[in-house]
């Protein structure tokens, strides 16, 4: 069995290094032949002239992957999925889903491409809710509520993909199913650091009552920290940051207190992908083509617990044979939750 994963990256990205790795673990553990192609670099996700030239050299070779495992990284499905489908190669989407417009051009899986054959995605609107609510409550816990009695909250949002308008679709609800919280306003800061620095900046100063700054990803959420500090703000204290991606300073700035919560895990859907793909292989058809992964939220009650996965030497004491349903098919549904995989660390 042939697998080849499309890195949107390369191995020093934060998010897609790691993921890339704790999918060459899996497949070791499967007995999965995988190759793992680089297509873009850690300052930049490759575009979809990048994306098309790779899935082109990959159709062109003489014993082409069994399946293949693609991103929708800079909207660059549209182009990669057809490819390779129409090849004859068995394709899977992970990570970043397809905007709405997206959706309608490929359709769903199977439907307007026989070997487009599933997806497995993060599901952004629970991250975007769940992390407000660890914010809205961490605020109330320590009575930061404004003269209204309502907690405030401001935000800092991507760029125009799905996932940041989901995330931020789930923050929106949870803001209008609670009549205690506010949502002054959202703003976007393109996932930039520096551009965070400067959007908090402007909204702390015209929303001085709000003690929430939502964050939909960890870099957002670390600028967002620091101007905080720098207005005489105090993280964890009178003001309650955090972000998603469990990027690499995130537990050093949970353990800090500089951050609340940082949402995470989804870095394992590559290795969840491939476990779906060898059940597939070996006979076992998908039950849904359209499948969600789960969020975990480390705080600093469970910091150390969420450090043990984060510990890449820990990966070879995995067995992702206990996930597979063609090895044990007593199981009667997939479980890909972190806690599932701690148990063996």
């Amino acid at each position: 069995m042939r697998v080849c994963l499309l890195n949107p990256a390369n191995d020093n990205d934060a998010f897609f290094g790691r993921m890339a790795r704790f999918t060459k673990a899996a497949a070791r553990s499967l007995g999965v032949e995988l190759e793992v192609m680089e297509c873009g670099d850690a300052e930049q996700a490759a575009d979809t002239e990048q994306m098309t030239r790779i899935a082109q050299e990959l159709v062109s070779r003489p014993l082409r992957p069994h399946y293949a495992i693609v991103s929708n990284t800079r909207f660059t499905a549209l182009a990669t999925v057809p490819l390779l489908a129409s090849a004859g190669i068995r394709t899977f989407l992970i990570t970043e889903g397809l905007f709405f417009a997206e959706r309608r051009e490929l359709g769903e899986p199977g439907q307007k491409h026989p070997n487009w054959i599933g997806e497995l995605l993060p599901d952004d609107e629970q991250a975007g809710e769940r992390l407000g609510s660890v914010l809205v409550e961490a605020a109330r816990a320590h009575g930061k509520v404004a003269a209204d009695g309502k907690v405030h909250v401001v935000g800092l949002n991507g760029t125009q993909t799905i996932a940041s308008v989901m995330r931020y679709k789930g923050l929106k609800d949870l803001a209008a199913s609670r009549d205690g919280v506010t949502l002054n306003e959202v703003l976007p800061a393109l996932w930039s650091h520096s551009e965070a620095k400067r959007i908090t900046r402007d909204l702390m100063q015209r929303f001085p009552e709000a003690t929430v700054i939502w964050a939909a990803n960890d870099t957002m959420a670390l600028g967002a920290a620091e101007v905080s500090e720098e207005l005489g703000r105090h993280p964890g204290t009178d003001v309650f940051v955090g972000g998603i991606d469990w990027a690499p300073f995130a537990f050093e700035k949970i353990e800090e207190g500089v951050f609340t919560v940082s949402l995470g895990g989804h870095f394992m859907d590559g290795a969840w992908a491939l476990t779906m793909l060898h059940d597939h292989h070996h006979g076992r058809p998908f039950e849904d083509t359209r499948s969600r992964s789960t969020w975990a939220a480390a705080t600093a009650e469970n910091l150390a617990t969420y450090r043990r996965l984060y510990d890449e030497t820990r990966w070879s004491s995995i067995d992702f044979t206990r996930f597979s349903r063609v090895k044990r098919p007593e199981l009667e549904a997939y479980d890909f939750s972190v806690d599932s995989v701690l148990k063996q660390l």
